[in-house]
C-alpha cells in the first residue's frame, strides 16, 4: 500500500514539475481555480463570506485552512493538496479490499494512481480531490459498519 502511495504522489508531483517548467499560466489561475483561491484567501484572512455560494462551501474553509497552515505558502498547499490525491488511492484500496479482495484492490488503486484526470485535478486544486477522499472515507466507514458499532463509528460516518 505504500508502495502505491508514492508512485502515486511521484505521478504527481512529476506532472506538478512538467506543468511549471512547460506552461507558462502555472503561477496565473483562472476560472474555477482562481475563484476557489480568490474566496479561500478571502475566509483564511478573517472575512466570513455572505453572499450565496456558487461552488462547494465546504472546499474554499479547506483550502484556508491550508492557507493558515502553510502561511500562504503555494507550494506547500499544493504540496499537500497531491499528497490528499495520492491517499485517495490508499483509500481506494480500502474500499476495494473490502468489496472484492486485495486483486482487485491493488488493481483498482493503482488504476486511480495513474489516472490522468485525477492527476490533473489533483495539481489544479480544485474541489473534486476533496471530494473523492470525504466520499470514500463514508464508504469506507459504511463497509466497516455493523450492528455493535459504537459511537465512534457513527461519529466518523
Amino acid at each position: 500500500m505504500i508502495g502505491l502511495f508514492m508512485l502515486a504522489l511521484s505521478l504527481r508531483l512529476l506532472y506538478w514539475l512538467l506543468l511549471k517548467r512547460n506552461y507558462a499560466f502555472y503561477d496565473s489561475p483562472s476560472d474555477d481555480v482562481l475563484y476557489y483561491h480568490q474566496w479561500a484567501v478571502s475566509i483564511a484572512s478573517g472575512n466570513n463570506p455572505r453572499e450565496v455560494f456558487w461552488g462547494m462551501p465546504l472546499y474554499p474553509y479547506f483550502l484556508a485552512l491550508l492557507y493558515q497552515l502553510t502561511l500562504g505558502n503555494l507550494f506547500w498547499i499544493r504540496l499537500l493538496h497531491a499528497v490528499l490525491g495520492a491517499f485517495n488511492c490508499v483509500l481506494t484500496f480500502g474500499v476495494a479490499e473490502k468489496i472484492f479482495g486485495p486483486r482487485v484492490a491493488t488493481l483498482a488503486s493503482l488504476l486511480m494512481g495513474c489516472n490522468f484526470v485525477l492527476i490533473y485535478y489533483d495539481g489544479l486544486m480544485l474541489p473534486a480531490t476533496l471530494i473523492i477522499t470525504l466520499s470514500l472515507v463514508v464508504v469506507l466507514n459504511l463497509l466497516r459498519w455493523n450492528a455493535q458499532s459504537g459511537k465512534k463509528e457513527w461519529f466518523l460516518l
